[in-house]
């Protein structure tokens, strides 16, 4: 048993779990922790879990703002800064007294529903009336 009591499948699907939501956070922008925690809270108690996905999560996020840091201005970031300040002590305490099970519900039921109106506001998006024939045919041979 490596590292803490941790059997070898669970450091397998840890990374897994890293990678996916590396993944995801690399393509999307955000959802890092969402994701993570959809793996990690299966063999890792919530508190564990929480200090883990903020760790990681300010590394992963850490890294996309490093290198667009031209164009961050700190008047849009006070209020996420501000949210934080709270949101974090108040999800802290709440992991310390919620059962796990009760967590790990609520955070498959949060993933169904975020999947379901982000991909339909997506579909709803490309909806667009059908190009003419020649600009059609004209977009399709530049492709």
């Amino acid at each position: 048993m490596p590292m803490g009591g941790l059997q070898t499948l669970d450091l397998a699907l840890f990374f897994l779990g890293t990678f996916a939501a590396a993944f995801v956070t690399g393509l999307a922008g955000f959802a890092f922790g969402i994701v993570a925690a959809a793996v990690w809270l299966h063999f890792l108690p919530p508190a564990e879990a929480a200090a883990l996905i903020v760790a990681f999560g300010l590394i992963v996020q850490g890294v996309s703002v490093w290198k667009l840091r031209a164009a961050v201005k700190l008047g849009r970031i006070l209020p996420f800064v501000l949210g934080s300040a709270i949101g974090v002590p108040l999800g802290a305490e709440l992991l310390r007294w919620a059962p796990a099970a009760t967590i790990r519900m609520t955070v498959g039921g949060l993933l169904v529903p975020f999947r379901s109106t982000t991909g339909s506001a997506r579909t709803r998006r490309q909806q667009v009336a059908p190009a003419p024939w020649p600009m059609a045919r004209s977009a399709s041979l530049t492709a």
